[in-house]
């Protein structure tokens, strides 16, 4: 690979030639009138991810077959087009925050950084073509490092977080995933060794809120970050209301019995709570000494699977009532765009949509001269509710420019094969 170093001719004949100019003429405009400017091709090679000047050693890229995830959940950071080289780019902190993971490192600039596999870090095993990567003895473009430990925390409870680690360089060193819950008390680590073939590293129990990735190697690279959550599509009703007394109730009711025992987070007010699943399939939640008025209550893990419910607590106790709940969240009844959140939005927006009937599923966002931007969904799913994020970018990776755009979803049936048996289109505005 081949770069240009730009230099200026700045001999000492040069400058005292201007200097003469200068004294003869009383002015300073014949700055740089001597100084010339060269071009010099410099051989070179990225080694990972750091710009290395001479011959190239043998860099071929690794062949990426991965161990498979066991996580339902997986951020494979391939969702864009990212660089060779740590000088290019920044710390990874909030791209992911729209699905509720976010990432810190040691310092405030620190952390890990997503590049492409041109990096040449030497190893196999990663989802092509990027990863998470780490070297401390590169730097980013706002001169931060690329160092370790990195901190992960979720806006939510998850289970079962696993991530595919490896080095080539700090090949033989450990490196350690410690999970703590809300308080900020730590549940458990485990420890897996360095490689050049990617291996997973997981860590398994309910409740995590964050989890921390430390070790003694200088580079290596993480990639497919997954987690458990249970499944929206596996709730079939969520339900809510307030008796007198401040009594505020809510409840899960699962399609099936295969996540008995399980738990789920049910919040009031932004406040959780964990609730088990019963043997009969319900997660039941009820909890006295609320005030009255109106007071929200959502089922937070798993996370979005149903808008929140605002319920009414009438003032005083052992008033008259209606046994009826304030309002009922089901499984999907007809197939629908939910629509987007945030919206307005900026930088990455949430659509959130709904199948009756299992099919063929396309979402694509078009600018308002209809040129196709992004190809968001192209999938076959069960029926159910999901949710898609769109990171503001086109599908070659650049950020798209602030205003209006369109957003169309169609689906294709499995039974009877109906070609665009649904169609739907909304709109959404980008604010920069």
């Amino acid at each position: 690979m081949i770069r240009y170093r730009y230099t200026m001719n700045t001999s000492l004949h040069f400058w005292i030639a201007e200097a003469l100019l200068v004294f003869i003429f009383g002015t300073a405009g014949f700055t740089n009138l001597f100084a010339q400017e060269s071009r010099e091709e410099v051989n070179g090679y990225y080694l990972n991810g750091v710009w290395q000047e001479g011959s190239a050693p043998d860099l071929r890229t690794p062949e990426s077959s991965s161990v498979p995830s066991l996580a339902s959940n997986i951020i494979d950071f391939d969702d864009e087009v990212a660089f060779c080289e740590f000088i290019r780019t920044v710390a990874l902190r909030e791209k992911y925050a729209a699905q509720g993971v976010h990432f810190d490192g040691p310092g405030k600039l620190d952390g890990g950084g997503i590049v492409h596999k041109c990096a040449h870090f030497g190893v196999y095993g990663y989802s092509d073509p990027n990863f998470l990567a780490f070297n401390v003895a590169a730097f980013f473009a706002d001169s931060g490092s690329p160092r370790p430990p990195e901190t992960i925390s979720f806006d939510f409870p998850v289970s079962n977080v696993e991530a595919k680690v490896g080095s080539s360089t700090d090949a033989g060193s450990d490196i350690t995933m410690t999970a703590f819950d809300g308080s900020g008390s730590e549940i458990g680590s485990t420890t897996v060794t360095l490689g050049p073939v990617l291996q997973l590293l997981r860590f398994s129990a309910d409740g995590i809120l964050s989890v921390e990735i430390s070790t003694t190697a200088s580079m290596f690279v993480l990639d497919d970050l997954g987690f458990d959550l249970i499944p929206c599509e596996d709730i079939a009703q969520f339900k809510g209301r307030c008796r007198p007394g401040g009594l505020v109730q809510a409840k899960a009711t699962f399609t099936d019995l295969t996540h008995v025992g399980d738990t789920v987070e049910i919040s009031v007010d932004n406040f959780p709570y964990e609730v088990p699943v019963g043997s009969n399939g319900q997660a039941t939640f009820s909890q006295a000494g609320f005030s009255p008025g109106a007071h929200t209550v959502e089922l937070t893990n798993p996370w979005r699977c149903f808008p929140g419910i605002v319920v009414t607590c009438p003032a005083g106790a052992g008033l008259e009532f209606e046994e009826e709940w304030d309002e009922t969240w089901e499984a999907p009844t007809t197939t629908a765009l939910l629509g987007n959140y945030p919206n307005p939005f900026n930088p990455s927006t949430t659509f959130r949509y709904g199948l009756s009937e299992p099919g063929q599923v396309s979402l694509k966002i078009y600018n308002m001269l209809g040129q196709l931007v992004r190809t968001v969904v192209e999938d076959y799913h069960v029926e159910g509710y999901y949710e898609a994020v769109w990171d503001g970018r086109n599908d070659v990776g650049a950020t798209v420019s602030s205003g209006i755009y369109i957003y169309r979803m169609t689906t294709r049936h499995t039974d009877g094969g109906q070609a665009g048996s649904f169609v739907e289109t909304k709109r959404m505005l980008l604010l920069k």
